[in-house]
């Protein structure tokens, strides 16, 4: 239960992400994470982890 909602969680972080950066709708949001899980061969959950990861370092590397 718990980890069900952990992956909620991060799969919402994750799609609000793309939603602002990459101007998409929640729908193409999800549908994107869900198609590039299935390229890379990853959960989805591991996919949204690593494109908030990617997110934050781009952040960071922006204000430096």
């Amino acid at each position: 239960m718990r980890e069900a909602l952990a992956v909620r969680k991060i799969m919402e972080r994750a799609k609000s992400y793309l939603m602002c950066s990459k101007k998409l709708t929640k729908e193409a949001a999800f549908k994107l994470i869900q198609r590039q899980s299935m390229g890379f061969r990853k959960s989805m959950r591991e996919l949204a982890e690593a494109g908030l990861l990617a997110g934050e370092l781009d952040q960071r590397f922006e204000k430096h």
